[in-house]
């Protein structure tokens, strides 16, 4: 034989750097993974789950806690009030119909805290453990392609599709985002008639309100009054001008009379009606001196007022004055917003994909003057639709499906759209997040990062993985951030479903990447928890359409004790499971260990594995040889050691443990320590003061199945082969609570002897 090396030990550190799908994997690096994430440490940990946010079967009871039990359910209740029968928003066991949530927001106002939703059709804003409904009929979002954006910008929330009319939330009503109607025209009456001429001496100019005399000439038409009115809202955004009103004339004076004549214009017609409660005022404009411009007046709070006695001189101006018609417009129906240095600005609009809308700066979110505040986006590969925006540190980012642009300002305000790169860009609107001034955002060509200079891609794995994906449902990716590990993640569809049923969680400072098995469809952060709308499993009546009828049209069939999904308002990371319904499945595969040579003769004894001591958790190791998909070997211990006392416990009185447990065989009244492994009282185990690494000894053998298809194994106990991957799970059964509990793994020691590359059937037992 040649280049034998005899004995040799190998650290292997599991997984830090994330999945790998190279041949030759780096060290530390992972052939596949479900369920685990990575911390800095060096740990594979059992990822933690997705809780609902609120229990929906206390939500009729204005959130006040039952207090008798009802068997059935598991759920508390009041004996006088009745179990609700709709205990979900999302779902309604009687009709069987389910309502996909979509779409999710927050709403910030002094201290406060309002999440909003959409879902159904309906737009909605948690009340307690109640949501009320602020509109329905709106478009039923099925994917997250199609769900609302939500975007607070000042004192209210943008709430936009791209489908349904522009909208907005203060915190206590829906209103169309912009003034799209201005008032009717003021109207002149009275004193157009002459009625009132004549010299009027400076005493008596008091009479006059308010203010100084009018100096008019006889049928000079640039001193003639006209007025505009327009409509303010209580954001501050203002209507278009309304249609000028009649116009008025003083008639009395020659037009060489010297006298000083005081008159007074009565403007009516300014109390006004319009359908909408947002318009806190209104503003009255009058035609300057020299009739070319319309100038601020007075700003009239309210709607009821209907009458202003004008007796300003004819010569006033002000400081503020109407604007060109069809620049006080509101934004045209948009999918998506960013806010960026004081301006608002929109993309997605279906007729104009290209165009990118800045509406007015200061903060005037609900005005998008037209032309100059548009910017039309142009690539080189024609990818002109604009699908997502973001903003970062001191500049925005346009992204459309293959192209990248950054967004910036002039001294004026003015938009400056710079091409960054024109083959990378992202695939869906919720495609992008922000983390710690970088923006990270899912493309067709990987994952990649973008920090001022150009996009980098976070790993040729990464991008390996993404080729893999349906590319009909990449639109759909949701990305979002979970500070507390200091990752992001990105929801996706990776089949066989036809929705999102995966999520890639990218470790920011290691890179690491591994594979959570949720369903998640939309991300917001709250009061330091990231909320998401994801689906669990449910069994219960669900309704089914029958052919050609829409839906909830009553022509259908209940199909009774179905399983199906339901979509759920939950905290991410939060507790051990998935609505306490789904155990979450986690393994964690090593790369191939094929040691300086993977053609070299390899016989593996052992394995050292290092864990945390967490519970009292069965964790199966199983181990696979020569690239083979088949385990030829598995042992399964416990992630704590059984005869170790719990801490802080120096034993247990006899008498107060029950008949059945394992003392039974001890003297009564003698103290029996309490360890892992007894069967004790609940109020007698103590979880551990601080997490402590254990290590087990794995005899790592050819198993059953090896020894059937290898003649080369001649003792049923050693383990030949040329390379071996080692696989941790802990497996468990739907709704366990134990095994949903996290574990730790930190490391592992392999002993094998390398034979170096041995001639053909040297290996062979000397029997055969």
């Amino acid at each position: 034989m040649s280049k034998a090396r005899g004995k040799k030990e190998v650290l292997d550190l599991v997984q830090v750097s994330g999945l790998d799908s190279r041949v030759w994997q780096k060290d530390g690096s992972s052939t596949n993974n479900l369920g685990v994430v990575f911390s800095l440490a060096g740990e594979v940990v059992k990822t933690r789950g997705i809780q609902p946010l609120i229990d929906w079967a206390i939500s009729l009871l204005k959130g006040k806690r039952p207090e008798n039990p009802v068997a059935e359910t598991g759920i508390v209740q009041p004996s006088a009030d009745p179990l609700p029968s709709n205990v979900s928003p999302f779902y309604d066991p009687v009709g069987g119909l389910l309502y996909d949530l979509m779409s999710i927001g927050t709403f910030n106002m002094n201290g406060a805290v309002e999440i909003l939703l959409e879902y159904g059709g309906n737009l909605s804003v948690v009340r307690g453990c109640d949501v009320e409904v602020l509109q329905s009929g709106r478009h039923v979002a099925k994917d997250p392609s199609e769900g609302t954006q939500f975007l607070q910008v000042g004192g209210a929330v943008l709430i936009l599709n791209g489908r349904d009319p522009n909208m907005k939330w203060d915190g206590l009503k829906l209103t169309p985002l912009g003034i799209s109607s201005p008032p009717s025209a003021p109207i002149l009456r009275g004193y157009e008639d002459g009625s009132h001429a004549g010299a009027v001496s400076a005493a008596a100019s008091t009479w006059f309100w308010p203010g100084s005399t009018i100096t008019k000439v006889a049928d000079s038409l640039t001193q003639s009054y006209e007025y505009k009115l327009s409509f303010v809202n209580d954001q501050g955004a203002e209507s278009e001008p309304s249609a000028v009103s009649n116009k008025v004339t003083d008639v009395n004076q020659a037009p060489s009379g010297t006298t000083t004549m005081a008159i007074w214009v009565k403007v009516g017609g300014l109390s006004q009606n319009p359908d909408r409660n947002d318009i806190v005022s209104r503003r009255l404009y009058r035609a300057g001196f020299e009739g070319l411009q319309y100038y601020l007046l007075a700003e009239l709070p309210g709607l009821i007022s209907d009458v202003y006695m004008d007796s300003t001189s004819n010569t006033y101006t002000s400081s503020v004055s109407t604007t060109a018609t069809g620049t006080r417009l509101p934004p045209p129906l948009s999918k998506m917003a960013m806010f960026f240095r004081g301006t608002t600005y929109y993309a997605g609009n279906p007729k104009a994909p290209r165009n990118l809308y800045a509406s007015a700066g200061g903060g005037l979110k609900e005005e998008v003057p037209q032309p100059g505040n548009v910017t039309i986006v142009n690539t080189d590969d024609g990818s002109d639709e604009i699908v997502a925006m973001a903003v970062v540190s001191d500049y925005g980012l346009v992204f459309t499906k293959r192209s990248l642009h950054m967004l910036t300002q002039d001294k004026t305000g003015g938009t400056m759209l710079t091409p960054i790169s024109q083959t990378i860009g992202a695939v869906s609107t919720r495609g992008v997040a922000a983390f710690e001034d970088k923006i990270y955002f899912f493309s067709e060509e990987g994952i990649f990062l973008f920090e001022g200079g150009s996009p980098q891609p976070l790993s040729k794995e990464i991008s390996s993985l993404v080729k893999g994906l349906p590319r009909a449902r990449l639109k759909n990716v949701v990305a979002f951030v979970d500070p507390s590990g200091r990752r992001v993640c990105f929801s996706v569809c990776a089949g066989p479903e036809n929705r999102n049923n995966e999520v890639w969680s990218v470790h920011v400072d290691t890179g690491a990447v591994s594979r959570l098995p949720f369903s998640v469809f939309d991300s917001v952060r709250y009061k330091g928890e990231t909320l998401v709308s994801f689906s669990h499993s449910q069994t219960g009546n669900l309704f089914s359409v029958w052919a050609g009828d829409p839906p909830n049209s009553g022509s259908g069939i209940i199909a009774k004790n179905a399983q199906f999904k339901v979509t759920e308002l939950g905290v991410w990371g939060c507790l051990d499971n998935i609505a306490g319904v789904d155990s979450i499945e986690g393994f964690f595969e090593t790369r191939w260990v094929v040691g300086d040579n993977p053609e070299s003769d390899k016989t593996y004894y052992r394995a050292d594995v290092f864990y945390v001591q967490t519970a009292d958790i069965d964790m199966t190791v199983s181990w696979f040889t020569d690239w083979s998909r088949d385990s030829v070997g598995s042992q399964t211990f416990k992630l704590c050691d059984p005869e170790a006392l719990v801490w802080g416990e120096s034993g247990v009185a006899i008498e107060s443990v029950p008949a059945s447990a394992s003392f039974s065989a001890v003297t009564a009244g003698e103290l029996t320590p309490v360890t892992w492994g007894n069967v004790v009282p609940v109020e007698h185990v103590k979880p551990w003061d601080e997490r402590r690494v254990r290590s087990k000894r794995i005899a790592l053998n050819a198993g059953d199945s090896l020894l059937q298809n290898r003649l080369t194994d001649y003792s049923g106990e050693e383990l030949s082969g040329k390379s071996i991957k080692i696989r941790f799970e802990a497996i468990s059964q739907r709704g366990d609570p134990l095994l949903d509990k996290p574990w730790r793994i930190v490391g592992l020691i392999l002993y094998y002897a390398d034979h170096g590359v041995r001639a053909e059937g040297t290996d062979l037992p000397k029997d055969v």
